[in-house]
């Protein structure tokens, strides 16, 4: 089962980030990669997506007065302002799947690629 301690284990620089959000993107991905899809490996790609996902996301020390937290959508220089996304934002958008943008989004097309090969077998 996947759970924040493990996603630290790989990703301690997320230590920052609310349980909430912790709560939310662990869900997602549960439903997201599923052992019949994934076998052996459907935890391991849970931790890496999740990892991924929570990068995304931002964190929530970075957080505006409102309380909002997620990756920075605008700035503007004069008379600093800030705008800030949430992870709904990230989930289900192109930027969820630009797996490129973090180091753990390209270890999770790995292992999908991986995993893919069982399919092939003819």
């Amino acid at each position: 089962m996947t759970t924040k301690a493990n996603i630290l284990a790989i990703a301690p620089e997320l230590s920052d980030r609310d349980d909430s959000l912790f709560t939310l993107v662990i869900n997602d991905v549960s439903l997201q990669v599923t052992s019949s899809e994934y076998g052996a490996r459907a935890e391991e790609a849970r931790r890496y997506l999740a990892a991924h996902l929570l990068t995304l996301a931002g964190s929530s020390t970075s957080t505006g007065a409102a309380g909002a937290s997620g990756p920075v959508t605008s700035e503007k220089m004069g008379e600093a302002e800030r705008d800030y996304g949430t992870i709904s934002d990230i989930i289900g958008s192109s930027k969820a799947t630009r797996y490129d943008l973090t180091t753990y989004g390209m270890r999770f097309i790995s292992i999908c690629r991986s995993s893919l090969s069982r399919f092939l077998v003819v």
